[in-house]
């Protein structure tokens, strides 16, 4: 069985302009990882946080983009 060993994760803003990030596949319910995607994915989460923060979030309209996390 194949699994996505892919994040894609959304930078944008909230309506207040804060910084927001939307995770379009996380894993859902009864998701099987082993303990080494587990950190993989904890390190994935933890630089989409670091790029979230590092955006710009005083002006309006910022642009929207995705990042790829993992193999393609």
């Amino acid at each position: 069985m194949s699994r996505n060993r892919t994040l894609q994760v959304e930078m944008t803003q909230t309506d207040d302009q804060k910084p927001l990030a939307v995770v379009k596949n996380f894993p859902g319910l009864d998701a099987e990882m082993t303990p080494a995607e587990l950190r993989t994915m904890g390190q994935w989460l933890i630089d989409a946080a670091d790029e979230c923060e590092d955006r710009p979030s005083t002006r309006k309209h910022l642009k929207s983009y995705t990042i790829t996390f993992g193999l393609e």
